[in-house]
């Protein structure tokens, strides 16, 4: 019970309709910024993730490349180098938990795909491990950072709050308001994973 959220905090679940609302903006204004931080959002509602696991701030440690695991049926590849086209066949994510708080330390949640190829946790990751490789990110890279000229930056939770309010706000027959949706709400409204052995994921 040490992974629930206390109850005076808890949020509306998110309906998917804001999700693929927002992913519509995102591929309507293309830029590195948008399309992080609905992968990042996809990630967070599937893998059930507090915004400290996925954004960065002063306080917390979030999860890094060097963090996801992809395999293609019972075969892991090797994320950095396996030639970068085999991650597009992936049939299977799985992110580890080492420094993220209220969980067991080495703790593997996993996913396989869902059929759909934006809505799908694995392919979510998928995306954001092609960037990363493609820009030469170092292993221990946040999976939310994203290059801003010669530089990474990194989605924040309120870059992930502001989109989908606008696409709550566009979207009035789901009877939510702008300020029912924050980032937090994903995990409020994703599916359940399923865990994993350290020694079955082979980390």
């Amino acid at each position: 019970m040490g992974n629930d959220d206390p109850a005076p905090n808890r949020v509306k679940p998110i309906p998917i309709q804001v999700l693929h609302h927002a992913q519509a903006l995102a591929v309507a204004a293309p830029c590195e910024a948008c399309f992080a931080t609905m992968d990042m959002g996809w990630i967070a509602l599937f893998y059930l993730l507090r915004p400290g696991e996925y954004c960065l701030a002063t306080d917390n440690s979030p999860l890094r490349y060097m963090d996801v695991g992809i395999s293609v049926g019972n075969h892991r590849l090797d994320i950095f180098t396996c030639p970068i086209d085999d991650l597009d066949r992936a049939t299977a994510s799985s992110l580890k938990f080492d420094d993220q708080k209220n969980r067991v330390r080495g703790e593997v949640i996993a996913h396989a795909t869902s059929g759909h190829a934006i809505a799908c946790p694995t392919r979510s990751l998928v995306r954001r491990l092609r960037y990363l490789r493609r820009h030469g990110a170092p292993p221990e890279t946040p999976l939310c950072a994203y290059r801003s000229g010669n530089r990474w930056v990194h989605v924040s939770s309120r870059a992930l709050t502001n989109i989908l309010r606008t696409s709550a706000a566009a979207l009035p027959e789901l009877g939510y308001l702008p300020s029912d949706v924050s980032a937090r709400s994903l995990r409020a409204g994703g599916p359940v994973p399923y865990q994993i052995s350290r020694t079955a994921a082979q980390i």
